[in-house]
């Protein structure tokens, strides 16, 4: 999996595309970059499914980890297993989607949203601009 990042200056957005497939030979990775995207300073994430081909349970992992750390709240342990995933519902409940917004995932990307319920804690966009228009 790709991972390129775009910083966005008006309003300050940082766009995280996501290229291939997210599991669990790599969600680490994704969870390691946004915490070093925040550490750094952005508050705003926009991540950029369209190209993303595949997600595990691990890949949920990875999107309620960002969405978590991009609310103030620490990420989920991502050696918690499946304790990770039974946090979504606080977390939604929470109303944790304002920081994270999710563009265009592919069908089967949405399936595994919906199906878990995450899909409840993001807001979906077409496209980039339109979700850095939302903030």
């Amino acid at each position: 999996m790709e991972i390129t990042v775009e910083q966005m200056q008006e309003p300050a957005v940082t766009v995280m595309r996501l290229d291939g497939q997210l599991d669990g030979s790599n969600y680490r990775t994704v969870i390691a970059k946004a915490s070093e995207l925040y550490s750094l300073g952005s508050r705003r994430l926009i991540v950029d499914l369209k190209a993303l081909s595949f997600m595990s349970s691990a890949g949920l992992t990875a999107l309620h980890s960002m969405a978590l750390q991009f609310s103030g709240e620490p990420p989920v342990d991502p050696d918690s297993g499946w304790e990770a995933l039974r946090t979504v519902g606080r977390a939604r409940d929470a109303g944790m989607k304002h920081q994270v917004k999710l563009v265009a995932p592919q069908p089967s990307v949405a399936n595994s949203l919906e199906i878990t319920g995450m899909d409840a804690m993001f807001d979906f966009y077409p496209d980039v601009q339109s979700a850095v228009a939302s903030f």
